[in-house]
């Protein structure tokens, strides 16, 4: 999980297992916009073009391989 992303920093976009099939962003990664300081910590992302809020904790640091 990544707390405090800067802006222009590319991450991952991760769900926990029992919820990652619902969501079509698992795994994509994106640019951080806006990155979100106070409750709720939520972050603004762009993943191909679209503008997405995320939750903090649905973040961590990009990676090219997906487990």
């Amino acid at each position: 999980m990544i707390s405090s992303p800067k802006p222009g920093q590319t991450v991952q976009v991760w769900y926990g297992p029992k919820s990652r099939n619902r969501m079509p962003l698992h795994g994509r990664l994106a640019v951080v916009l806006v990155p979100g300081n106070s409750r709720p910590r939520n972050h603004l992302i762009s993943v191909d073009g679209h503008k997405v809020i995320v939750p903090a904790g649905n973040l961590r640091k990009a990676t090219s391989e997906l487990p």
